[in-house]
């Protein structure tokens, strides 16, 4: 049985949840076998359950969200589980907050060390290397590089990167406006690209030195007062790994 509540929430009628051959039509398959094991098997129908969890439901409409669920197994007179009474409540908006308070954490994070390595050393080479790490650490990256104009303004030139064959891409050059970085460099515009290979702009020299796929990119413009001077460049395999809060997260460095 349910209330007009849970129904709404799941865009379902009750008749249509009552005519369901498994609950788990309503759960994503990733949580299946957890919740089966862990809640359904392993205490709800064993020593009882009393506690609350969280997973994710799937409405009618396709649509996944986040829920928490505080469930009690009733007995009957002899201990056999008799029913479950479970109150299931839509946590969307709690989540929203909680990932917006953790990607603020991340900035603050991120600034700190940043800054503590600007005051650290004058050393142009150590300063980037610490940046970078810690860059890649706080996003979960395969690499990440720094890309600075030549003296002539004429070449983009890999300064200093961090991740696989990254001996092999510092050094590299590229020509006035070309790859992603140059794009970015010519406009002073950060660039999210979700798939790199889809894009008619992305400059494969670095892919093909490196063996590397790379798919996400975020190339964020470095300014010293009016003038861009290079590219600070995040990428990854996986395909879209970035959005404007990553963004927002870099600009400041």
């Amino acid at each position: 049985d349910a209330n007009e509540a849970y129904c709404d929430m799941l865009g379902y009628g009750l008749e249509e949840l009552r005519g369901m051959s498994d609950f788990y039509e309503i759960t994503p398959e990733r949580w299946r076998e957890w919740e089966r094991e862990e809640i359904w098997e392993g205490r709800l129908l064993t020593e009882g359950y009393s506690g609350v969890y969280q997973k994710e439901y799937v409405r009618k409409d396709g649509s996944v969200f986040p829920v928490e669920l505080q469930c009690y197994t009733v007995f009957d007179d002899a201990d056999n589980p008799l029913y479950l009474w479970a109150i299931t409540r839509d946590v969307t908006e709690r989540k929203l907050s909680e990932d917006l308070l953790q990607r603020r954490n991340r900035e603050l994070i991120l600034l700190h060390r940043a800054s503590r390595a600007f005051t650290s050393t004058l050393d142009l080479d150590e300063v980037l290397t610490t940046v970078l790490e810690e860059v890649r650490s706080v996003f979960d990256v395969v690499a990440c590089s720094v890309w600075l104009l030549d003296a002539e303004g004429e070449a983009l030139i890999c300064e200093q990167a961090i991740g696989p064959h990254s001996d092999v891409v510092r050094g590299q050059r590229l020509e006035p406006g070309a790859g992603l970085a140059g794009w970015a460099v010519e406009r002073g515009k950060s660039l999210i690209v979700a798939d790199a290979l889809a894009d008619e702009r992305h400059d494969v020299t670095v892919d093909a030195a490196t063996g590397l796929h790379l798919r996400s990119v975020l190339s964020v413009p470095l300014w010293v007062k009016d003038d861009v001077i290079g590219v600070l460049q995040v990428v990854d395999t996986e395909v879209g790994r970035f959005g404007r809060e990553d963004v927002v997260l870099l600009e400041p460095l």
